[in-house]
This record gives structure tokens, C-alpha cells and sequence, in this order.
């Protein structure tokens, strides 16, 4: 799945090695977001539990000890990537959440639209993050607390709106739990199809959604 691990400064790093701490101004931001760019897209060459700490500050053409005064655990910067992400999709979930004059289909429909463009904008991401759970899963622990923890966010605002359009009258016929099945199968299906074939097709995938939201606006009441 992974090719074998070099243990040779990368070519790129060497040539492109992020600013020194001999500068006399440092953008430790900008830093920061290099080494998490450099060393996911380590991650995803050779695995999570292929990469050393010593791999990452050469990949990003910096000394272990400047690493260390960014990150100090390779853990941690793993860990840091994924909250870089999760927290700006927060930040985009909660302009839509209070976003004035919008319907339950409008919102809705904006809500999976931005869960299924962070998914392909985070592709390599993704991968790391999946590779990392199944290798703790291989190793005997239980994954599904972690998985949880990152989806339960996006879970209950989901919730939130279908249960405004049922109450609204907006979706007079779906049922709450039907309705977040379909929807969370079709984030699912991005994530597998994007894992395992490596690309997957944007518009028929909002062509679902839309199908899904139509239905859930026409679908008469029951009595």
C-alpha cells in the first residue's frame, strides 16, 4: 500500500527548506501550517507508523529541535492537522447555521455541500486519517470512539435542520431517521469512493443530494 521508507533528505525540502531560524522575522504561523502540509503528505506516502520524527523535520528541511518547538510528538502534529481541518468546517458550518433567511432545504443543501467539498479538498488527508484508524484497529483497539468524535459535529447539525423542515412543515413527509440515513450514506459513499478509487464525480454527487432534498420537500404527509 505504501512504498518503502527513505531515510534520504527529501529533494524538495532541500531545495525548498522553510525559513530558517537565522531569519530575522519568523512567521511561526506560516511555519506551523508548513510543517502540517509537509508531514501529512509524508504520512500519506509511507503511513502513519512508517514515518520517524526525524523524517518529518528533514522532510520540511528544518532541524529536529525546530520541529520540537512547534511539535513535540509526531502524535502531535497528526493530531494537529486533523483540528486545523475540523476546526475550519466549523467555522464554515456555523456561518450557514446563522445565515438569515434561509429554508431548511437551503441550508440543508449548503451543509452537505460544504461536509462533501472538505472531503475532496482534504483527500490526503482523509487517506492518513483512515490508514492511521485501520492500523489501531490491526493493533486491538477500538476505533469507533474516535470516529465519533470527529463526525458527531456534523451529525447533529444535520439533525437540527431536518427536524426544522419536519416541524416546519418544509419536509411534511420525512421521517428524522430516514432522513439522516440517506444523507449520511451518500457522505459515505464520497469517503469510500474517494479512498479506494481515488476520485469521485462532485456534481453527481450534489445531483444526489439535491434528489434527496427534493424528496424530502414533496414527499406527502402520512397520516
Amino acid at each position: 500500500m505504501f512504498v518503502a521508507v527513505s531515510h534520504e533528505v527529501d529533494s524538495h525540502s532541500i531545495h525548498n527548506p522553510l525559513p530558517n531560524t537565522m531569519s530575522i522575522v519568523v512567521d511561526h504561523e506560516r511555519r506551523r501550517r508548513e510543517i502540517l502540509k509537509r508531514s501529512i503528505t509524508l504520512f500519506s506516502e509511507h503511513g502513519y507508523d512508517g514515518v520517524s520524527y526525524r523524517q518529518i523535520a528533514e522532510r520540511c528541511g528544518l532541524a529536529r529541535t525546530t520541529i520540537y518547538k512547534y511539535f513535540k510528538t509526531k502524535r502531535e502534529i497528526f493530531d494537529a492537522s486533523i483540528l486545523q481541518v475540523t476546526q475550519e468546517m466549523t467555522r464554515r458550518y456555523t456561518r450557514i447555521m446563522a445565515a438569515h433567511g434561509l429554508s431548511a432545504a437551503q441550508r440543508l443543501r449548503k451543509l452537505m455541500v460544504v461536509v462533501l467539498d472538505s472531503t475532496l479538498e482534504q483527500r490526503i488527508l482523509l487517506h492518513v486519517i483512515l490508514d492511521y484508524l485501520l492500523s489501531r484497529r490491526r493493533a486491538g483497539e477500538d476505533v469507533s470512539r474516535r470516529l465519533r468524535k470527529h463526525t458527531v459535529g456534523i451529525k447533529r447539525l444535520l439533525s437540527r435542520v431536518v427536524m426544522q423542515g419536519i416541524q416546519s412543515g418544509e419536509f411534511p413527509g420525512a421521517e428524522h431517521g430516514s432522513a439522516m440515513h440517506l444523507l449520511y450514506a451518500m457522505i459515505e459513499a464520497a469517503v469510500l469512493r474517494l479512498t479506494v478509487e481515488g476520485k469521485v464525480n462532485r456534481d453527481a454527487l450534489l445531483s444526489m443530494v439535491d434528489q434527496a432534498i427534493n424528496g424530502f420537500c414533496h414527499q406527502p404527509a402520512t397520516d
